[in-house]
């Protein structure tokens, strides 16, 4: 009975952690956090959004204290994102080139799956 106690007890903490955890590298707050860079343009800032569906981007983020870093980090992530959408349209255009034309909707969604599956590949 008493092991039982302490299980339930440990699985608590372990869960009290990670809601601990969730709050303190939520998406609010590390979008709240790009939006007082100043540095950033509303372009860099909508995709960097992007960039906080990851829990671990969202912690690397939000533990880097020295601004700076922090700013170095992001734009880095943010051309990261850029380069490989371009990437991928790039890769769409080539195609519709081998299997004949592609509309602007067809083109974009055929380079955004290819950019979704690089994506959840990495």
């Amino acid at each position: 009975m008493e092991f039982k106690k302490s299980q339930t007890s440990k699985t608590l903490e372990a869960l009290n952690e990670k809601k601990k955890r969730a709050e303190e590298f939520c998406f609010e707050k590390c979008a709240d956090q790009v939006d007082s860079i100043n540095e950033l343009t509303n372009d860099e800032k909508s995709y960097a959004m992007e960039l906080f569906e990851s829990d671990t981007n969202r912690e690397v983020f939000m533990k880097t204290k020295n601004p700076e870093v922090r700013l170095i980090w992001l734009k880095r992530k943010i051309r990261y994102v850029l380069y490989t959408v371009q990437l991928y349209f790039g890769a769409a255009c080539t195609c519709s080139c081998i299997h004949g034309s592609m509309d602007d909707t067809a083109m974009a969604v055929h380079a955004f799956s290819f950019w979704c599956l690089d994506y959840l590949n990495a």
